[in-house]
């Protein structure tokens, strides 16, 4: 599998920051600070750099064939709608941070976890090589242009109910017990998830099976096809759409 140019450098980064917090403390230990407290930090330390190589290396955000015979693909899309809020009535879908939620098996254990993946110029997301299990849209963080400020979006994903809600970016859940999103094999499509964020901060979520003629409050008009059909015209040829 061959890495992205932003994997690449997460992975030189976390070398480079683990050289130095190593020569950090092989200065400390010169100065007469050893001990089992400095050996097992400086473990901790290392073990946490491998892990968050590793998981750059292996979780990918753009489309990618399969990995093996057990790696699922995650797809969808998200356009979100200003409306009034904060003074502004925009439509966004070109590289919108959205988090999904997920909950799988690792090693006999039930894993909540959850991803970040970055939409097309046309609202479009995926998540490649994935663990076999739940996965669903649980928000979206939007930084509105012009200004530093940004908007975070999620949902508690406790009950079918639960609505989704503006949050302060500590505020993301990662514990998910409901899931909806529709399974073809290895694939799992999560579909179109249309979002309206009003001037009162109220959150309101449709999901689509196609856009057809979708008037935005911009006036703008969608008209996309189901998600699957989509990333099979794209990638025809792909390992996903033809084993």
């Amino acid at each position: 599998m061959n890495l992205s140019n932003f994997q690449i450098l997460s992975s030189g980064f976390g070398f480079l920051f683990g050289c130095l917090v190593f020569y950090y403390f092989g200065i400390l230990d010169q100065n007469g600070l050893k001990s089992k407290k400095m050996k097992w930090f400086k473990f901790t330390v290392l073990t946490s750099i491998l892990v968050l190589i590793e998981g750059c290396a292996s979780v990918v955000t753009t489309f990618q064939e399969p990995k093996d015979q057990n790696s699922v693909l995650v797809i969808g899309s998200v356009i979100v709608d200003l409306f009034e809020y904060r003074g502004r009535s925009t439509t966004y879908h070109d590289g919108l941070d959205v988090v999904i939620a997920a909950r799988f098996k690792h090693n006999g254990k039930i894993i909540h976890k959850n991803y970040w993946v970055k939409t097309n110029s046309r609202g479009y997301f995926v998540l490649s090589n994935v663990a076999p299990g739940d996965y669903t849209v649980r928000g979206f963080q939007i930084k509105i242009v012009g200004s530093s400020f940004k908007i975070n979006v999620a949902s508690p994903l406790r009950k079918e109910n639960d609505e989704f809600l503006v949050v302060g970016p500590s505020k993301i859940p990662k514990g998910a017990f409901y899931f909806s999103n529709f399974k073809q094999g290895r694939i799992i499509d999560l579909s179109h998830n249309y979002f309206i964020v009003d001037r009162g901060e109220i959150v309101h979520h449709k999901s689509y099976f196609r856009y057809d003629n979708i008037k935005m409050v911009t006036g703008k008009i969608i008209l996309e096809p189901d998600v699957m059909t989509y990333f099979k015209r794209r990638f025809q040829d792909s390992q996903w759409f033809t084993k």
